[in-house]
């Protein structure tokens, strides 16, 4: 676990700052796949030539792999040949600066197999792009890995300075630049 910030006292001043109080934790490779289907959107990201190519798509987990439909296109044309390849997934509170990343790196395949195909097709899976989605694309992950960004937690005794009485608390305000 790494952790950032502090509660800092000002020089010179008689209060104390509350600077960045979140801890970035590691997620287990079975707390990343229980988390995967609480979202539903995710990115994958291949290459394309010479650059990276990013996509949001929708999904589904079957098992470890990571499900999506697609159409005619960038992605059915490069991720059907056993191409390596991330996907993403990520879930975030912007009030309290917490949340989490998912990310997980393998290889894209079509699905082609009747059976495969047919789980597949019931899985809850809707596209929210327009168009016709008819192929089926399988992320079979190498790798999967996490992590979360969560408030440190306080005690009071955190807000009184060395002699045991409450001090000011001022929250920085950093500037829009």
């Amino acid at each position: 676990m790494v952790k950032a910030g502090s509660l800092t006292k000002i020089p010179d001043e008689s209060h104390w700052e509350i600077t960045d109080t979140r801890s970035l934790e590691p997620i287990s490779k079975k707390e990343c796949l229980e988390r995967l289907p609480m979202v539903g959107i995710g990115r994958v990201a291949f290459f394309v030539d010479d650059h990276v190519e990013i996509f949001p798509v929708n999904y589904a987990r079957l098992g470890h792999d990571v499900i999506f439909q697609t159409g005619p296109g960038t992605k059915l044309a490069h991720l059907t040949a056993n191409i390596s390849c991330a996907f993403e997934v990520d879930h975030f509170d912007v009030t309290f600066h917490t949340g989490w990343s998912i990310v997980i790196k393998g290889t894209a395949t079509r699905i082609e197999d009747d059976y495969r195909l047919g789980l597949a097709k019931k899985l809850p899976l809707t596209p929210w792009a327009p168009g016709k989605r008819g192929f089926f694309i399988e992320i079979s992950p190498s790798a999967i890995s996490g992590r979360r960004i969560v408030p440190t937690h306080r005690t009071k005794a955190d807000y009184f300075d060395h002699t045991g009485s409450f001090s000011e608390v001022v929250i920085e305000e950093r500037s829009q630049s």
